[in-house]
């Protein structure tokens, strides 16, 4: 895990789990942890949080191949440059 490699990484994650009030245990069980993950729970709550007539989908590409994209719905173009 990347954010273990150094000591110095070890003692900021330290630092940030006792900072919210989470038990240092948090870091090592964290993969055992992920694999209790059920497919179940991943799809409640996405369901719960995620709104598909809300969201929105921004694909980098150049202009040329937009027209594959027009089978989803409504494409709006714009630059790089025009986004701030």
């Amino acid at each position: 895990m990347r954010a273990v490699e150094t000591a110095e990484k070890l003692a900021f994650n330290l630092l940030i789990l006792r900072l919210h009030g989470i038990p240092d245990s948090y870091l090592t069980d964290y993969r055992s942890n992920l694999q209790k993950i059920t497919v179940d729970q991943v799809n409640a709550v996405a369901k719960k949080y995620f709104k598909p007539d809300q969201m929105k989908v921004v694909v980098h590409s150049i202009p040329t191949t937009v027209d594959q994209l027009n089978d989803l719905g409504v494409i709006t173009h714009k630059s790089f440059k025009d986004i701030q």
